[in-house]
């Protein structure tokens, strides 16, 4: 069990010009009944709109601007060290957070109850239609098999039941983590460009010491609809699949902690085709990702990653 000293949270969120679902997260957050002791955004937009939106909802909060959108993974990190020494005498918990997840009254004082025989606790995570969305990875199989069952939060509680559930890994959208943690497997990596920084570190702690999914307590992640004749860009959207090709490619064969996750490559393959058509180009896209993350072990933030980015960007301005 740990010690009695009092519970002292700082909130980590990376930003990315979503100003109206980051005031609706802050508002959630410091209207609860367990308001975290500290804030910290990481604004890799840096967006003049995004500073005020911050200032004018939490004006103690810390603003962190990163003009060069260094990807989630590193601006988590850079907001966790930020907190970690601002807060050096007081913090005992970090709540990593996407700008677009909903927190309600008693969210995060559920996060903390079910995280005192643990060293981190992810919620329930559902989509804009109350479907569950992006689940852990439960640690036995038969919670694996059950939880890919469940449609509504109402159906996971009927077949997980309400007690902590350990993780192989989790998804990063929010999760709530001791200092002790942070002190014995460090911070989220600042090599995956995007997609993937989230497994990585969850797998991580997972190996060491023990991460727990809370079946009772839901977070809905609500992302902003694309804005009407504004479609998201088509490269953008290959770039990112990429990068998680390759660094699911990198998990599966160069993480101590990678569990099944072999098992998860060929249907994410399968979708990318799917999605990009099977041609020479989407062939040989598909190759050099896993070729990247398997073969020479590295992840998307590495040389292969950058290469395989120009690639994809030649081809669009050819096209």
């Amino acid at each position: 069990m740990k010690s009695a000293e009092p519970d002292f949270v700082v909130a980590v969120i990376v930003a990315y010009h979503r100003d109206h679902e980051l005031a609706r997260l802050l508002r959630g957050l410091l209207t609860g009944s367990t308001p975290p002791g500290g804030i910290v955004v990481v604004d890799n937009a840096a967006s003049a709109e995004t500073e005020r939106v911050v200032k004018s909802t939490a004006p103690d909060a810390i603003y962190l601007a990163e003009p060069e959108n260094p990807g989630p993974g590193t601006s988590w990190h850079i907001g966790c060290e930020v907190a970690l020494e601002y807060w050096a005498y007081d913090i005992t918990h970090l709540l990593t957070l996407d700008d677009d997840v909903v927190f309600s009254e008693n969210t995060l004082r559920d996060l903390l109850a079910g995280c005192t025989d643990c060293e981190a606790a992810v919620p329930l995570l559902t989509d804009h239609e109350n479907h569950v969305w992006g689940f852990p990875e439960p640690r036995e199989k038969e919670a694996r098999d059950l939880i890919r069952q469940a449609r509504t939060p109402d159906d996971a509680l009927a077949l997980l039941g309400n007690a902590p559930l350990e993780f192989c890994w989790a998804t990063g959208a929010c999760v709530l983590f001791t200092c002790k943690a942070a002190d014995a497997i460090g911070l989220h990596r600042k090599d995956f460009f995007m997609l993937g920084e989230d497994l990585e570190w969850s797998m991580r702690l997972a190996s060491r010491l023990r991460g727990v999914l809370l079946p009772g307590v839901v977070v809905p992640h609500i992302p902003p609809e694309p804005a009407p004749g504004q479609p998201k860009s088509a490269v953008f959207g290959i770039i990112k699949f990429a990068a998680l090709l390759q660094n699911l490619s990198y998990l599966a064969f160069h993480h101590t902690g990678s569990a099944h996750m072999k098992s998860y490559l060929p249907g994410n393959f399968r979708r990318f085709l799917k999605s990009y058509g099977v041609n020479g180009f989407s062939l040989s896209l598909a190759w050099k990702t896993f070729y990247a993350g398997a073969i020479c072990g590295e992840p998307a933030g590495k040389a292969h990653g950058m290469r395989i980015r120009e690639m994809i960007r030649r081809r669009h301005v050819a096209n």
